[in-house]
């Protein structure tokens, strides 16, 4: 099973990067037979430009993003996953741009992505406790990403806040990501 855990926070080291790596380790080191593979957005090398819905990557360059930018190596990503796991910090009322950006993508290859049933979990890390209230918005949208592209939804996860927390928040991630990994077996 071929798990992508896509980094939506736009910051390199943040809390939501610290969970999704713990994840990624936990989820290769399973009995679960898993190969999972973190993608950050964040990353200097990692630009996924603007998508125009041109459509020139279907017609005249094999499937390549006409700018130059990593999208087709994330999509390619998408494609080989049976899973997408993705994690972003709640802060603003929403998500990252970068992370807005990239599930534009998936919805300009809609029609590709479809053709094979895929599972999408969400995972947010939550700051304050108005973000709660948006958690729960953002599990409402990426339950439509996932009817739109006709994945199975796995629902979200809402994790604790990683920075300044006490050894008390520790155990709590570390119980929220053995959970995750049970419900993705």
């Amino acid at each position: 099973m071929k798990i992508l855990v896509l980094n939506g926070s736009p910051q390199k080291d943040d809390g939501t990067n610290i969970i999704l790596r713990r994840l990624t380790e936990a989820l290769n080191a399973s009995a679960l037979g898993a190969e999972a593979d973190k993608f950050d957005l964040a990353a200097k090398k990692i630009s996924i430009g603007h998508c125009g819905y041109c459509g020139k990557c279907k017609s005249i360059s094999g499937g390549e993003c006409i700018f130059n930018n990593t999208t087709s190596v994330f999509i390619r990503k998408v494609f080989v996953a049976d899973t997408v796991v993705i994690g972003t910090p709640v802060y603003s009322w929403g998500i990252s741009s970068q992370l807005e950006i990239a599930v534009k993508k998936l919805f300009a290859e809609a029609v590709e992505l479809q053709r094979r049933s895929r599972r999408l979990m969400l995972l947010t890390e939550d700051v304050e406790e108005h973000d709660k209230k948006t958690s729960t918005k953002l599990d409402g949208y990426f339950r439509f990403v996932s009817e739109h592209l006709r994945w199975n939804y796995l629902g979200c996860v809402p994790f604790p806040a990683v920075e300044g927390k006490s050894g008390a928040c520790e155990s709590e991630i570390r119980d929220k990501i053995v959970a995750v990994r049970e419900k993705l077996a």
